[in-house]
């Protein structure tokens, strides 16, 4: 929570990372910071400025699993067979919403501890080979 915006997106902008899990105390998943979630600030707040020195916590109502985003999470066992995901990724929610990011935990469920996050990009990387 008291991680800096300028710091995190620095390291995402380092590693090509689009997502960025936020966890709680227990590593469970409680939100993502992405660009979609600095967005959603802006449109909701006009006036309000984005800075480097700005904590998670003071934007975690925009990263929320359950905010209002053009994405949707979703948590998935360890053994998902790589054409599930390629599905998820592929299929689209609604016309505006599709699957931004898969959340492994070993039961697939939100209730565990975050064992690895997985993008779009990691599985047409691993589909594409």
């Amino acid at each position: 929570m008291t991680d800096r915006l300028g710091d995190l997106a620095d390291e995402m902008k380092r590693g090509g990372f689009s997502h960025a899990p936020i966890v709680d105390e227990c590593d469970m998943v409680i939100g993502v910071f992405n660009e979609a979630a600095v967005f959603d600030l802006l449109w909701a707040n006009t006036e309000t400025i984005v800075g480097r020195q700005m904590q998670i916590s003071d934007i975690l109502a925009y990263c929320r699993l359950d905010a209002d985003h053009t994405e949707s999470f979703r948590f998935i066992k360890p053994a998902t067979p790589v054409d599930d995901l390629v599905d998820m990724f592929l299929d689209l929610n609604s016309p505006t919403t599709r699957v931004g990011a898969a959340f492994v935990t070993a039961s697939g469920k939100r209730s565990d501890p975050l064992q690895r996050l997985i993008t779009p990009w990691d599985v047409l990387a691993i589909s594409s080979n």
